[in-house]
């Protein structure tokens, strides 16, 4: 199979964008000047379930690992290789009411491409940031703040981010899948969903 090579980050977008219900979920602020700096070149999508088949197909993206794991891929930019990670509504990455909120709220930015509503920008940021990495880092931690408009720490963030999340009716997600790390600790037993799904 020939990998197509898109000539830009917008080319590629401009056909994401006739080919299935998709959000990117985080690092759009600066997407196309620094998708190719060391340390940014991730393109993070979570589409519907319907569109998962061919918005892979239509990217020309290719398995990144081993057949287990199901979401990460890579896209040929430029004639380079771009991470091109692509989750799925239902998938337990996210409370499954939470990714479907996340889809049917997407706005569309200017420069081309449909990114997460700001209220739901920054709670999942918190998610992912204390939940979906090994330590909540400092520069989440700076970068929320700012977000905020007020300084915080990690555990002011994360009793935050429950009071949202409860007040929508959201669950942690504790997927039975190598390539998701979670760190629940502290986390009611009650309030994390634990199921096995395949994609």
């Amino acid at each position: 199979m020939k990998i197509k090579n898109w000539e830009s980050p917008e080319k590629l977008f401009e056909t994401l964008n006739k080919t299935g219900r998709y959000v990117v979920l985080r690092n759009w602020e600066a997407y196309f000047d620094d998708l190719f700096l060391p340390g940014h070149g991730d393109i993070d999508l979570l589409c519907s379930k319907k569109d998962r088949k061919r918005i892979l197909w239509e990217a020309g993206a290719v398995r990144r690992s081993n057949i287990f794991n199901q979401w990460n891929f890579w896209v040929f930019i430029e004639e380079r290789l771009v991470k091109f990670d692509l989750r799925v509504e239902g998938d337990g990455y996210y409370d499954r009411k939470w990714e479907r909120d996340m889809l049917s709220s997407r706005r569309y930015d200017g420069r081309g491409f449909y990114c997460l509503e700001p209220e739901q920008y920054f709670y999942s940021l918190v998610y992912h940031a204390a939940y979906q990495k090994r330590e909540f880092a400092q520069d989440y931690i700076e970068r929320l703040s700012e977000m905020a408009g007020d300084a915080c720490d990690a555990e002011g963030l994360k009793k935050v981010l429950e009071q949202y999340m409860k007040g929508r009716g959201y669950q942690y997600s504790y997927v039975c899948n190598p390539s998701v790390y979670l760190n629940l600790d502290g986390v009611p037993e009650g309030r994390i969903e634990k199921k096995r799904r395949k994609y």
